[in-house]
């Protein structure tokens, strides 16, 4: 990095698994801290991202071109209708499909809708000079990244089951396994590094939510064992939650933020919220649990890898971490 670039990051990131909670991070601290929020930049929705989505990357890795990419997204300079409005670009121009049919252009219409409210909400945001960014997609570049952009970080960690459960439960190309799970099979910089601990799992017959399981642990163990090494504070969902008084002064004090989020902030969902949260005092309150909707034996399932490849953090048997410190600065 240039000594320029580096003396002018003023940026923080958030790391995290899908699902897990990162995107109302990102928001209320944005909000709070009057920050500009820059949603996913290494999703490959167009030519001028270089594509290293849930790339593995040493510490002493070379990527001229991710590294010239996200020196822009931290000086301000990238726009793109996702990372700003959170919505694919190709949507946005109509095309004729959308007018084969009333269900097609109904659909179309409620797009816009949304576009018309993320716009409205995200907007303003674009002007403010500090950056938060938000990845699901870079926990296996942690290293890289703290060399790279020696700016604060955090990881976020919830429990797998509700990380899989909603996963299993929304579906779509965004949380297909087969297709994620093909993002390491084909990385031969990860199976270098990492085929001895995952190769015989990554190759074998596993149920959707064993599947589903197998991609949160690759995506939070290495973070896990190296958030001390490279300075990122560690935060349990679940303890965000349950804990907030104690929680948020933490979390604002490894970001160096001054603001706290308000409690009005904390009981709107956000952008990425299932439909199965709504609001009540000042945290979220489940409708129902995920530990009910998962069928016993992909509990079971689930328990068994997550014992055979070393997981300590959370249990199949409980909701809550395994008596974790809040940060691995404490």
């Amino acid at each position: 990095m240039t000594q320029k670039s580096q003396s002018s990051m003023t940026g923080k990131i958030i790391l995290g698994s899908g699902r897990s909670g990162t995107t109302w991070l990102q928001d209320v601290l944005a909000e709070a801290n009057n920050m500009r929020p820059i949603f996913e930049p290494l999703k490959a929705v167009t030519p001028r991202v270089p594509n290293y989505e849930y790339a593995y990357l040493a510490e002493d890795d070379s990527a001229e071109d991710l590294l010239q990419f996200l020196e822009k997204v931290f000086a301000g300079q990238f726009r793109s209708v996702w990372s700003d409005y959170r919505l694919l670009p190709e949507r946005v121009v109509p095309s004729l499909s959308h007018f084969t049919s009333i269900a097609n252009l109904m659909r179309y219409r409620r797009f816009l809708v949304r576009f018309k409210n993320n716009y409205f909400k995200y907007n303003p945001y674009i002007k403010n000079q500090e950056i938060l960014l938000k990845f699901i997609r870079a926990n296996l570049m942690m290293g890289w990244l703290r060399r790279e952009f020696d700016v604060d970080m955090i990881l976020v960690l919830r429990h797998p089951g509700a990380v899989v459960e909603s996963q299993l439960r929304l579906g779509g190309e965004s949380w297909d396994p087969v297709t994620r799970l093909d993002y390491y099979k084909q990385n031969s910089r990860f199976l270098a590094e990492f085929g001895d601990r995952y190769g015989e799992f990554l190759n074998a017959n596993l149920s959707p939510a064993e599947m589903n399981t197998l991609i949160w642990i690759i995506e939070n163990q290495y973070p896990l064992e190296n958030a001390k090494k490279y300075k990122c504070d560690v935060y349990f969902y679940e303890r965000i939650i349950q804990d907030s008084q104690n929680q948020w002064p933490k979390i604002i004090g490894s970001l160096n933020l001054k603001n706290i989020p308000e409690e009005k902030s904390l009981l709107a969902p956000s952008q990425q919220a299932s439909s199965n949260w709504k609001m009540g005092s000042t945290n979220f309150v489940k409708t129902d649990s995920w530990m009910a909707r998962l069928a016993e034996s992909d509990r079971e399932a689930m328990q068994r890898l997550m014992e055979r490849l070393g997981v300590t953090e959370y249990s199949m048997s409980s909701d809550l971490p395994q008596g974790h410190d809040k940060s691995t600065t404490e």
